[in-house]
């Protein structure tokens, strides 16, 4: 990854609370968001979603995202 999760994880969260989303955001929306913020691609996102679960910035439960 170029990019710093830790700052990052702001702007995706400030972006899907403008859009709505604070609490239980869909993970396919989650990931589309990140494509539309970096420019990447499904893959991309799917493996970006699973490296924020695993430094523990978000919580993917039953399909769905809560940052922590």
């Amino acid at each position: 990854m170029a990019y710093n999760m830790y700052k990052q994880i702001g702007k995706i969260r400030e972006s899907l609370e403008s859009k709505g989303y604070k609490k239980d955001i869909p993970l396919e929306i989650f990931c589309r968001e990140l494509m539309l913020i970096f420019g990447m691609r499904k893959n991309t996102a799917i493996k970006w979603s699973c490296t924020f679960e695993d430094v523990e910035l978000i919580k993917i439960n039953n399909n769905l995202v809560n940052f922590v």
